[in-house]
């Protein structure tokens, strides 16, 4: 019931165009409850339903009411047209999922649903870069209280906030050291540090900004992800001279400050997280897809392995280079007939999970849509890479303002960070990463549009 009348408050402010209520509503229910109520409330009398799929209504009935704009967008920008191209394909995997493999219509409408909110573009376009970003701005501001909450977990070692799909079973690791790494990290916790660094910055005084970087930074550190940490800080690192005329060296170096106080504080625990990389490309050895015991526990190798071996499967005959296995997960009867060895275990126990991953999306794609498909999907990004440099460049050659072109960094720079965490997450293909990716590429649109208005 709660999250009915959430989903009616949300279509409700939308189109009394209070876009910013509506849109906080619709990414708490993408986000399964900011990961701060148990997803169980929310779904009281609800029963079969995520908290996920409340947004894909709202998004749904959105798309309908706005469809014409959708197909005019369609003419104008390769993004939108990529996707088009997607669904469409999307369309016809599921007949032939249905028609020619006899997978049950409920599992195919499962995996297959969460690919619509790659049109949640259309929630943002048409309204104005300044109210979009202060969606930005209020979700950075949950983000905030996210990591006020995830740093007391581990002082006190104990679970206050919920997981990724808002129930109460978290993901830990004990490291040999004792030290607990809790995986429940803020969703939002990369795009809020290029918020901060890049556009917050401006109306913040230097007290308030350093509190702000701190509480972000001890996040970041804390679960201790080696991927995550170093893409961060290479991009800042990138950024800084892509805006060195914009941005201080002093805010370069206290970042930096921040994050040597923060990481030998548990020196022990960064020194073993780090040591294990070198180990990780030592065992990458696969001998004919067999599983090797050493190398489960070492995750680089593992997630080649388990992509080597899907890749293989699906590169096996035509109809699996087009369709992969169809649109299958680990519930559906067909996922019985696969015999994958490399592979996180069932939650009954029962053997090896043959679709689900854990975080690696690209053995889900492949395996979902084939090797066809995961290029179409690829592509898809990629177009909406391009369109985002060439839309920075463009921009940064007119406005000469701080606040301008550390917005422009901030949607850039957060958009190819996002991209590249992928390769050790499931996030890509999930409703709030999708959503914030499209909002950060209609930012980018509509500075562009406003550019042209000007000019012209």
């Amino acid at each position: 019931m709660i999250g009915l009348i959430l989903l009616f408050l949300a279509i409700f402010f939308y189109f009394k165009r209070e876009y910013q209520k509506s849109l906080i509503l619709y990414f708490f229910l993408c986000s399964n409850g900011f990961q701060l109520i148990d997803r169980d409330i929310i779904l009281i009398g609800l029963p079969g339903l995520k908290v996920s799929d409340l947004g894909l209504l709202f998004l749904f009935f959105i798309i309908l009411k706005r469809l014409n704009v959708l197909i005019s967008l369609s003419t104008r920008f390769s993004s939108v047209k990529f996707r088009l191209y997607f669904f469409v394909w999307l369309i016809f995997l599921i007949f032939y999922s249905v028609l020619f493999l006899d997978l049950a219509i409920f599992d195919v409408v499962i995996v297959s649903r969460n690919y619509l909110f790659l049109f949640s573009f259309i929630l943002f376009y048409g309204m104005d870069e300044v109210e979009v970003m202060k969606v930005m701005k209020s979700l950075y501001k949950i983000t905030l209280i996210q990591c006020g909450l995830f740093i007391l977990q581990v002082v006190f070692d104990k679970t206050i906030m919920f997981s990724f799909d808002g129930g109460s079973d978290v993901h830990t690791s004990l490291l040999s050291n004792g030290y607990v790494r809790y995986y429940n990290m803020p969703q939002l916790l990369i795009p809020s540090i290029y918020y901060l660094f890049f556009f917050r910055r401006n109306f913040l005084t230097a007290t308030f900004f350093r509190l702000e970087l701190i509480l972000l930074i001890i996040t970041l550190v804390l679960p201790f992800h080696r991927t995550m940490m170093i893409l961060v800080f290479s991009f800042l690192t990138v950024s800084y001279f892509l805006s060195r005329k914009k941005m201080s060296g002093k805010l370069v170096t206290l970042f930096f400050i921040v994050l040597a106080v923060t990481s030998f504080s548990g020196s022990n625990v960064f020194q073993e997280r780090f040591s294990t990389l070198s180990d990780d490309l030592n065992l990458m050895n696969i001998k004919g897809g067999s599983y090797d015991s050493e190398m489960a526990s070492a995750t680089l190798s593992y997630r080649f392995a388990h992509f080597a071996e899907r890749a293989k499967y699906s590169l096996s005959s035509p109809e699996r280079f087009f369709f992969g296995a169809g649109l299958i997960n680990d519930a559906s009867e067909a996922s019985k007939k696969l015999d994958f060895q490399f592979g996180i275990l069932k939650k009954d126990g029962t053997g090896v999970a043959q679709i689900d991953t854990g975080d690696i999306v690209w053995s889900i794609l492949i395996i979902n849509f084939g090797v066809f498909g995961l290029i179409l999907f690829v592509s898809l990004f990629i177009v909406d890479v391009r369109s985002l440099i060439s839309n920075m460049m463009k921009l940064r050659t007119v406005k000469e303002d701080t606040k301008s072109n550390g917005k422009l960094l901030f949607v850039t720079v957060t958009f190819i960070t996002l991209l590249l965490l992928s390769f050790t997450s499931i996030d890509l293909i999930l409703p709030y990463f999708q959503s914030l990716l499209s909002m950060l590429l209609v930012v980018s649109v509509l500075m562009r549009d406003k550019m042209n208005l000007v000019k012209n």
